[in-house]
């Protein structure tokens, strides 16, 4: 029989392993949720948020990247700036002048060299202006693609001349200047000087060389001059060439010629003609086509080697390789 102290202390050492073990659980869970929650706090990404901004990009001591915004918020952890209303400056190695842009909305990922923008998207400088719903631009690669309504429009104040350009998508190379137009592609070369003629031009793709004045135009190809529709699967318009005795465009592959001739003191008629590639010279106002052409005047049926065909004139040159003969 166990006295009454010897009762107690067995309780007591009982209660004290119990006590024991009890507050080791609860100071392992406690431990054990603080090392998480730290572990999520590291995780987290951290921002700073500004308000009416001044943002400069320094590379090699020189601007990269400058920009007014209305907000900033900035990603510390990723180094991601998220833009309100941006409004700044490209900086490249390639263009002679600074590249000016606005839009609703941007990213710049600086750490990559990368900017995105959304929403009325305008980029400029004093030779070109570009349009578009969206606009991505790579600092590494020099490239600027636009998404989404683009359309341009530049000037060469030398060869006196402006071209614009629609399409659904387009993309400038600033390295090498080349500008490409995909997707429902629409245009027109506009003559600074008003007795000139303008020259429309549809494709499906279209690569304007600004370095060498060209633009190669593929798919679909339609011309569309005055009173002349052409239309091929290729073709090229050389910039350069409007007041010069040398081709200013040409088609290629299944050329088709609609033309509504209108000769002085006569009535109009139709003209309709096939080749298999067509010159056309602006300064002498005609077409030369090559490869099997043939043509429908009227009545008649023409056929040869090499035909030439000259604006609202009746008269057709058609060399047969053997004889040189004007037919009306």
């Amino acid at each position: 029989m166990l006295s009454v102290g010897q009762r107690l202390s067995i309780w007591l050492f009982l209660f004290g392993i119990f006590a024991s073990t009890y507050m080791g659980l609860f100071v392992t869970y406690n431990t054990t949720g603080i090392d998480e929650s730290m572990n999520e706090l590291l995780d987290q990404d951290v921002y700073s948020y500004f308000k009416n901004v001044k943002y400069f990009k320094m590379s090699d001591k020189q601007g990269r990247y400058h920009l007014d915004a209305a907000e900033v918020s900035q990603n510390l952890t990723t180094n991601v700036l998220i833009l309100t209303e941006p409004s700044g400056v490209l900086i490249n190695d390639y263009q002679s002048q600074p590249m000016y842009y606005d839009a609703y909305t941007g990213v710049i990922n600086v750490n990559k060299k990368y900017l995105s923008l959304r929403g009325n998207v305008i980029l400029r400088d004093p030779n070109i202006r570009i349009e578009s719903d969206s606009m991505t631009y790579s600092d590494n690669s020099q490239m600027v693609n636009f998404q989404g309504n683009a359309k341009s429009s530049s000037k060469n104040f030398d060869a006196a001349y402006e071209i614009e350009v629609g399409a659904d998508n387009l993309s400038y190379n600033l390295s090498n200047e080349l500008v490409r137009y995909d997707g429902n592609v629409k245009g027109k070369v506009s003559r600074t000087r008003a007795y000139e003629d303008d020259i429309k031009f549809e494709a499906n793709s279209i690569v304007v060389d600004k370095s060498k004045r060209n633009a190669n135009l593929s798919g679909n190809v339609k011309f569309l001059k005055s009173q002349l529709v052409a239309s091929a699967r290729n073709g090229e318009i050389y910039l350069d060439n409007y007041n010069k005795k040398l081709k200013y465009y040409a088609l290629y592959d299944d050329v088709v010629i609609e033309e509504t001739v209108s000769p002085k003191g006569q009535p109009p008629f139709k003209r309709k003609a096939f080749s298999e590639r067509l010159e056309g010279f602006m300064a002498e106002e005609k077409i030369v086509l090559l490869g099997l052409p043939r043509v429908y005047q009227k009545k008649d049926l023409l056929r040869g080697n090499t035909i030439v065909l000259r604006r609202d004139i009746e008269t057709i040159e058609v060399d047969d390789a053997n004889t040189n003969f004007k037919i009306r």
